[in-house]
């Protein structure tokens, strides 16, 4: 393997050999899940520990890495040890607390011995466990997409986990001796819980995006993405693709399109809640209203033909369902 890591050095493709890079605060070197750090400027492998998982420190001081051995702490420029190994049940997640520093949240498996679990780490040593039944999801498992199963809150002294009973935990490590469960309130089919500004919980499944108080389990925004109503679209046909980008669902049952420069084809008795839905994303995170004056709405593209000039009127008469 040395020799071909020497190959590696000077080699175009040196990123075969690193999985899930991510970059260090300085810029300077690349740490894989696989335990390896590439140079970033000459592409070198500078060290590397053969292990299964593995996640840097937010800072960069450090590499969590699990091998054969158990659970190592590594300099993350030299690779060198700095505490461990530690032998764990399982171990299939690697989480650390962004805002505490040094701390280390490593979610095991079931095993013959033990349930499904979580054990706290603070500056490489271990300050508490907590059996928590987590759906067990194995770091960098291919065609896993976003899923995550923990987030640690801000602070580093909450987190949220997701169960295999598909619900939602929240608890408490100020204590991590004495972990406490806070709350659980419904998962409903998510694949990934993340921590958000001002203790929102984001709660992500395939087609659906929940935001979630995480001091009280209310829920303050839910949508549904990429619906498909069964009922036909504004447009059909070859000509229908002009506006592929413009048809857009309602709802589960309802199809909708906007037409420029104000025109929308959607149910007259609709036209409320057209402006949550008709909006752009401003610095990805606020909406902003697409329009400033009154929609026209109406209820079908021959109805916008008529209103629209001749040669977009034209084709819209050709794609009418």
């Amino acid at each position: 393997m040395r020799d071909a890591f020497r190959r590696a050095e000077v080699a175009e493709d040196v990123g075969q050999w690193i999985d899930d890079p991510v970059w260090t605060p300085d810029g300077k070197f690349l740490i894989g899940s696989n335990a390896m750090c590439v140079d970033a400027e000459t592409r070198a492998v500078v060290w590397h520990k053969p292990a299964s998982i593995a996640a840097p420190s937010p800072d960069g001081r450090r590499v969590a890495a699990v091998a054969d051995d158990g659970l190592s702490f590594l300099d993350s420029v030299t690779g060198r040890p700095q505490g461990g190994p530690l032998l764990l049940d399982k171990p299939c997640a690697l989480r650390w607390a962004a805002g505490r520093r040094d701390r280390l949240a490593v979610l095991t498996a079931r095993s013959d011995t033990a349930e499904p679990a979580v054990h706290i780490f603070d500056a490489g040593e271990h300050v508490g466990s907590a059996t928590i039944p987590h759906p067990q999801w194995q770091d960098g498992e291919r065609w896993s997409g976003d899923r995550n199963a923990w987030v640690w809150a801000p602070d580093g002294e909450g987190a949220a986990v997701l169960t295999d009973a598909d619900t939602v935990e929240v608890w408490s490590f100020a204590d991590p001796a004495r972990a406490e469960r806070l709350r659980t309130f419904p998962a409903d089919g998510i694949c990934a819980v993340l921590w958000g500004a001002d203790d929102t919980l984001v709660l992500v499944g395939g087609r659906r995006i929940r935001f979630v108080r995480a001091e009280t389990g209310a829920t303050a925004g839910d949508f549904n993405l990429l619906l498909t109503p069964d009922e036909p679209r504004p447009v059909e046909g070859f000509e229908a693709y002009e506006f592929e980008r413009q048809v857009f669902a309602l709802d589960e049952d309802t199809w909708a399109m906007t037409l420029d420069p104000d025109i929308v084809i959607a149910p007259s008795d609709r036209v409320d809640e057209l402006d949550s839905v008709l909006t752009w994303a401003v610095e990805r995170r606020h909406a902003w209203p697409v329009r400033w004056g009154d929609l026209r709405v109406l209820p079908d593209v021959l109805a916008a033909a008529d209103v629209l000039p001749p040669e977009v009127g034209d084709v819209l008469r050709e794609c009418a369902p």
